[in-house]
């Protein structure tokens, strides 16, 4: 039952591990491009899992193939529960490229625009 209701948390809607985690996991100077091999990487291991399940089933039996899925499934609960949630400061602040503070002078300067 557990195990059902967490592939239809992870079917549901768009996939966390490729749309929300791949935009919050890097830093903002090379997010975009991370943000995107990250993506690439998922929907290759989801082609590559498409294909080797179909040959675990054959090999070792279901029981083995749930069992396997079982094991990712808590290891990622494990990784989840010690993962710091960055809640409350920016993405940023987070990842430690905090803007530097703004002094008076930039303060006093008109922005341009061109």
């Amino acid at each position: 039952m557990l195990f059902g209701l967490s592939l239809l948390g992870v079917a549901f809607g768009p996939n966390y591990t490729t749309m929300l985690l791949g935009a919050e996991a890097f830093p903002t100077s090379v997010r975009s491009t991370f943000h995107g091999l990250s993506s690439g990487f998922a929907k290759i291991g989801a082609f590559i899992g498409a294909l080797l399940v179909p040959l675990l089933l054959n090999g070792a039996g279901l029981r083995m193939v749930t069992l396997l899925a079982m094991g990712c499934f808590l290891a990622g609960a494990a990784l989840t529960y010690f993962v710091r949630e960055p809640n409350g400061p920016s993405l940023e602040e987070a990842s430690g490229e905090a803007a530097p503070p703004i002094t008076e002078a930039a303060a006093e300067e008109p922005v341009r625009s061109h």
